[in-house]
């Protein structure tokens, strides 16, 4: 006698259904799809790397397109800003996640198109708030795309595969950047994200989930409790958590101290030194006198990019408030000791102290505040809120990474960069404080 699909999946999860491993060539065209929609993430990678390359050509009065110190932290500002506008907006989708993630890579692309074409520098902060729409938009379409393209882990591992394209996209900056001109690298990456566009129309539009089900079930698997809770909710018509509303939030207490936990947590994430050490890699190593800056530059962005990944997917076992902890503790040390270095000017008897000191702080960065926020967002809030706690810290995380760029840029304007790193010193101390007396020991 034939089951229907709810018995199948009740004998799913009582373990009566055996696990058939798929063939490798099943795996890669599931894979495809997800692979290249997230090329979205690498156009945006693109835009994320540009000042530390391009403020170096930009600084330079004579030429016809130029900018002010001053200019450079608003300049890289208004990409997040894009971002922060658009992300309210990502989890609408008319026309559905397919063409959603097309408006989000022409709006890039149009945004590309206004750098190439830029007389004045207004031209290039229309430019950048105009990528960040992109991405903000877009970002969250992929997320959508990935989950209906995916099952079970594989939901999980693309998910976290978005940051790898755009380190990708960032890595191409900095090692490409400083070799061309302003306009030759604007047309590069016309023509990189042109390419994107096309492909993205010849992705698949409609959900595997089910079409896999009715095709052939020796493939279906227990996954985790999420996936067979949402396919029981498919098939047996079991109506799904219904998602709270911001205002609802805000009357829930306990989710409004969780909320706020993690506003703090976002805002020691980004104000520990990382955002605008990205933003003014090459101008850092200039200051400090190190010969070929630009190739320093580079080789620090693919350090940063390389630990960061590295340690977001191994660290996924450990206990979170533990890796916030030494976290924030190696991080206050290194930053006070950094600024220990450029007081006495221990450069001169140590060449290259501060570049080690430096990568120090990336790595204690990475496998801690780094990281940590984006492994924990997902399951630090009940089902009921998660969707709208992971478009608010998005909507933070950008917002500090432009403030904490602006500060930075004033007081290496004004004072120089000891006391930048004085000011990162201080929020890494006093996130110390608050990751052992105020955050829960259970965050995951």
């Amino acid at each position: 006698m034939k089951m229907n699909h709810c018995q199948k999946f009740n004998d799913l999860e009582n373990g009566q259904q055996t696990q058939i491993k798929k063939p490798i060539s099943t795996i890669l065209w599931d894979c495809l799809p997800i692979s290249v929609a997230s090329l979205e993430a690498y156009c945006f990678g693109l835009m994320l790397g540009w000042p530390s390359p391009m403020y170096q050509k930009l600084l330079i009065k004579n030429t016809s397109v130029s900018i002010t110190f001053e200019q450079t932290a608003p300049l890289a500002g208004f990409l997040m800003f894009g971002v922060i506008f658009a992300t309210p907006l990502s989890k609408w989708s008319p026309a559905g996640n397919k063409y959603g993630l097309i408006f989000g890579v022409l709006l890039i692309l149009i945004g590309w198109v206004v750098m190439f074409l830029a007389r004045t520098n207004l031209w290039l902060f229309a430019s950048r708030l105009v990528v960040g729409l992109g991405h903000g938009y877009g970002l969250g379409q992929l997320k959508l795309y990935v989950v209906a393209m995916s099952e079970g882990e594989m939901v999980k591992t693309f998910t976290k595969l978005i940051s790898l394209y755009v380190f990708l996209g960032t890595i191409t900056a900095f090692i490409v950047g400083p070799f061309v001109t302003f306009w030759t690298y604007s047309l590069v990456s016309i023509c990189l994200t042109a390419s994107v566009l096309i492909l993205l129309f010849l992705l698949p539009k409609k959900p595997l989930k089910l079409r896999r089900f009715l095709r052939n079930d020796k493939y279906l698997k227990p996954q985790n409790d999420s996936l067979l809770d949402s396919t029981k909710n498919f098939e047996c018509n079991t109506p799904a958590p219904v998602q709270m509303s911001l205002f609802e939030i805000c009357r829930n207490w306990q989710l409004v101290k969780k909320t706020f936990l993690f506003f703090l947590l976002t805002f020691f994430q980004q104000y520990t030194s990382i955002p605008p050490l990205t933003v003014y890699t090459q101008i850092v190593f200039e200051t400090l006198g190190y010969p070929s800056p630009h190739i320093l530059a580079a080789l620090f962005i693919v350090f940063l990019s390389t630990i960061t990944l590295f340690f977001y997917f191994k660290m996924t076992e450990m206990n979170s408030k533990i890796l916030l902890t030494y976290s924030s503790i190696l991080l206050s040390c290194s930053l006070w000791f950094l600024v220990f270095t450029l007081h006495n000017n221990l450069e001169t008897k140590f060449p290259f102290i501060c570049l080690f000191i430096l990568l120090f702080i990336v790595y204690c960065h990475a496998f801690g505040l780094g990281t940590v926020p984006f492994k924990i967002v997902g399951t630090f809030f009940p089902a009921e809120v998660r969707s709208i706690e992971e478009m608010i810290f998005i909507m933070c995380y950008s917002f500090f990474a432009l403030s904490s760029t602006k500060i930075f840029q004033v007081l290496l304007s004004l004072f120089g960069l000891k006391y930048c790193f004085i000011f990162n010193a201080v929020i890494a101390t006093i996130s110390i404080a608050f990751t052992v007396l105020v955050l829960p020991d259970e965050l995951d």
